[in-house]
């Protein structure tokens, strides 16, 4: 549970530096985590590793939050709270 909050805390701040980083043409790069904290190669694979598996579990939980949301919302309501969300940082999803 501790690494769990840390990693939280950690992603956190990453993603509050990128939103609060961006520019008028689009979002800037995400972090860089393993140059600000000055890691060797393997711990900086670690922590990548680490990070990408955290999207990637989001990824899903946002999916699934949208599947059940759209067993109660009409389809316009679910395309307008689509709308009003935050955009994701990285590529366009499909």
């Amino acid at each position: 549970m501790f690494f769990q909050r840390i990693l939280a805390l950690l992603f956190a701040g990453t993603v509050a530096t990128t939103v609060l980083a961006q520019r008028p043409d689009g979002p800037s790069p995400r972090p860089d985590v393993a140059a600000t904290l000055n890691l060797d190669a393997p711990r900086a694979a670690k922590v990548e590793a680490i990070m990408a598996a955290s999207r990637e579990k989001m990824r899903a939980v946002r999916e699934d939050t949208d599947k059940q949301l759209a067993t109660v919302l009409t389809a316009e309501e679910l395309a307008k709270l689509k709308a009003s969300r935050p955009r994701p940082h990285g590529p366009p999803r499909d």
